[in-house]
């Protein structure tokens, strides 16, 4: 089992990673996700995007293999969709 697993991004043509966070476990064979926060150039809208890191860690005969799946999101479009959900209620 790993505790809180953290997946880095490196920083590229201008986005910069703004915050993470963690998996505070993450249990063999079962998968897990931690966020990362990257912000775009200024060239690009500046905009903030959500990326899910769904990380999933094998044991195979003593040896550990790790299985990783990366989606971007836009972080305003996520913060919108919450907030007229909620105003709904």
């Amino acid at each position: 089992m790993l505790e809180d697993a953290v997946v880095t991004m490196e920083n590229s043509e201008g986005f910069d990673v703004v915050s993470t966070i963690a998996a505070p476990k993450l249990v063999y064979n079962t998968p897990g996700t931690t966020y990362t926060v990257v912000a775009a150039p200024e060239d690009g809208g500046g905009r903030l995007s959500l990326s899910s890191n769904v990380v999933s860690v094998a044991d195979s005969e003593g040896l550990s293999s790790v299985t990783l799946t990366t989606q971007s999101h836009d972080l305003v479009a996520i913060i919108m969709l919450v907030l007229s959900m909620l105003l709904k209620e």
